[in-house]
């Protein structure tokens, strides 16, 4: 055998080792209070080299295809600018959405705005799919970054499936949507593949602190460019697949008509860890009525007419005349944004009311740990207003509630999706009417007083379990949507 033949021998070996090594993927979680994932988490797609068989003397390489390994397992990728690590909304159902996908026996990858590499989440099924997960992203700050759309059109050839998230905001603060549709328009082959998702009605609701009519001056033109390259399209709940199939309808939009993916409960109360709470010395048990929201449009209404028209001190009076074994006083908790325009737009009512020793606290950035370990399981109710019917979407936080069983103060609007489960809790007198006294109606009948709260819990969380058994009969067939 001749030293030269030795060598190409020697390089083949190297080169597959190399191959091999690259494989293995690090996930840097080092974000605070964040519990550290082990390293050496493996790819869950190993490195694809032809086994090659030497023959006696030197001979030209010939690729066997037939030892290549056969590919047996589907994957996705999802696409949004928020991708995994966002708490908001749109991250809880992205989560949810990717984990139904994962169920269904897809590997799922993501292309989003900027790296991901500290993530807030920490249940074991939320870290499984995480783990297995690789990030691309269209910013810059990453080796997987600053894909432009030409990178992205061959990216999207390694996928058996893609799934665009259709946000209307992001078409204004994000990159990520724009550089997708680029890619798909510049190659048409890849509209067998795609599914577009729509967790909103462009035509119904606005973002950001636009007015409605700028979104439905602009609607019809974006789900025309969406649909033009998808074979499939998705909304959040079967309203607003009717609506969407109706806008088309009006406007004469070519494409795949909606069909509805729910948000699965199941999924949602795999996301968040019922822990022990976990106590510090500054952290006093309290009993907290906790509204967690950004600061849209409705959630602005509903608590500017809670301050201003008196209602909320109401509230602060009731709990403060309970007294007797077992009461305690409980605590208006406003988390997120809302928390920040409460504060800084009615600075007046909140200082007469008392910011933290007495009926009212804030936070405006929390993380999923102390929501958890702290907040929840001292929540007496989350407080998740309507004024009126939004027809558009969902609320993520009564999907929340009645995933994990936590009572909620709310009205049938916020129950949008969840229909069936909304009526039977109003139909026992446990929701709220769509005004701001009816709110406070619920709090002084059914939460204020200890033992009518205990029977109020219990009536709630029968029927929630209730919910979360049906839908999950429901949604037994949903793979056969994606695969």
């Amino acid at each position: 055998m001749t030293n030269g033949y030795i060598f190409r021998c020697l390089s083949i070996a190297l080169s597959t080792l190399s191959v091999t090594c690259s494989a293995v993927s690090f996930l840097d979680r080092t974000g605070a209070d964040e519990e550290p994932v082990p390293e050496g988490v493996f790819r869950r797609r190993p490195a694809v080299r032809p086994t090659v068989i030497a023959d006696p003397e030197p001979a030209p390489m010939v690729m066997d295809k037939t030892a290549w390994p056969q590919k047996t397992k589907k994957f996705a990728l999802v696409i949004s600018a928020t991708g995994m690590d966002s708490h908001y909304g749109s991250g809880v159902r992205q989560m949810a959405f990717s984990m139904d996908l994962k169920d269904c026996d897809l590997g799922v990858d993501t292309l989003t705005e900027k790296p991901q590499d500290a993530v807030d989440w920490s249940t074991a099924p939320a870290m499984g799919l995480i783990a297995g997960s690789t990030n691309f992203n269209v910013g810059l700050g990453g080796k997987r970054s600053g894909l432009a759309a030409s990178r992205v059109k061959n990216l999207m050839h390694r996928y058996d499936r893609i799934f665009l998230f259709g946000w209307a905001w992001e078409t204004e603060f994000a990159s990520t949507l724009e550089t997708a549709l680029q890619a798909l328009e510049l190659d048409p082959s890849l509209r067998s593949r795609v599914t577009l998702v729509l967790d909103d009605n462009p035509n119904n609701r606005c973002y950001a602190e636009h007015n409605l009519e700028y979104c439905r001056e602009r609607a019809p033109a974006m789900l025309r460019r969406w649909l033009n390259v998808s074979s499939r399209a998705m909304s959040i709940s079967a309203s607003d697949a009717l609506e969407l199939n109706r806008l088309k309808a009006s406007e004469k939009i070519p494409g795949p008509s909606f069909e509805a993916w729910p948000l699965s409960l199941e999924q949602v109360e795999a996301l968040f860890n019922r822990s022990a709470r976990s106590t510090t010395d500054e952290d006093e048990p309290q009993t907290y009525l906790t509204m967690v929201a950004n600061d849209h449009a409705e959630n602005r209404k509903f608590v500017s007419e809670l301050v201003t028209g008196g209602h909320l001190e109401r509230i602060c009076n009731l709990t403060r005349s309970i007294t007797g074994i077992g009461a305690q006083e409980m605590k208006v908790y406003f988390i997120g944004n809302i928390a920040r325009y409460v504060k800084f737009t009615f600075p007046e009512e909140v200082s007469r009311l008392g910011s933290w020793s007495s009926c009212l606290r804030f936070k405006y950035e929390i993380t999923m740990k102390q929501l958890e370990e702290r907040v929840l399981p001292n929540t007496v109710a989350i407080l998740n207003p309507f004024l009126e019917t939004v027809d558009s979407g969902i609320s993520v936080k009564t999907f929340e509630a009645v995933a994990m069983g936590i009572p909620i103060v709310t009205s049938m609007a916020g129950f949008r999706g969840l229909e069936k489960c909304g009526a039977r809790l109003n139909e026992a007198g446990l929701l709220a009417t769509n005004t701001a006294a009816g709110y406070v109606d619920i709090i002084r009948n059914k939460l204020i007083n200890p033992e009518v709260s205990s029977a109020f819990t219990q009536m709630q969380q029968n029927i929630m379990r209730a919910c979360v058994a049906e839908q999950k009969q429901d949604m037994k067939d949903l793979c056969s949507k994606t695969v």
